[in-house]
């Protein structure tokens, strides 16, 4: 098996997990309730870790003040996240990449605990909880310098 093909890393993943191999036409890993479908990307170099995060309330302002919180919790996270959140149609899903390569798991297992942070981040803003907390309170009030 090719060490730079998908099955070869999914397998290398779910072995350094200590899981039995993953489901060849559909590998996915259920984590603290929340279940992470992976998939090559388009080009083959990559693995796509997606999670659903919820759905925007049905409401306009209920929808756009989670927009809100949505877009300015990600921009705080820009800089220290390689994750990101994906809307279509009222479906937020929390999507990264990592390297489709047996020898790069300790990336991909990186990429996995982003996802997760971001759906726990996240989560409360589209489960009608209170609000998820801003990105400021995140970085302990770190300065962040933006380099254009």
């Amino acid at each position: 098996m090719r060490t730079d093909s998908f099955e070869a890393a999914t397998a290398a993943l779910w072995a350094s997990l200590g899981l039995p191999g993953p489901v060849p036409d559909r590998p996915s890993l259920r984590i603290d309730g929340r279940t992470l479908r992976l998939s090559p990307a388009p080009d083959g170099r990559q693995v796509v870790i997606e999670a659903e995060l919820g759905r925007l309330p049905p409401d306009r302002t209920g929808r756009g003040e989670a927009l809100r919180r949505l877009m300015r919790d990600g921009l705080g996270l820009v800089l220290t996240h390689r994750a990101c959140l994906r809307l279509q149609d009222d479906a937020v899903t929390v999507v990264a990449a990592g390297p489709c390569r047996a020898d790069a798991v300790p990336a991909l297992r990186e990429r996995i605990e982003e996802v997760l942070h971001l759906l726990d981040l996240h989560g409360p803003t589209l489960d009608g909880a209170a609000p998820a907390p801003s990105a400021d309170r995140v970085l302990d009030h770190q300065a962040v310098i933006l380099r254009l």
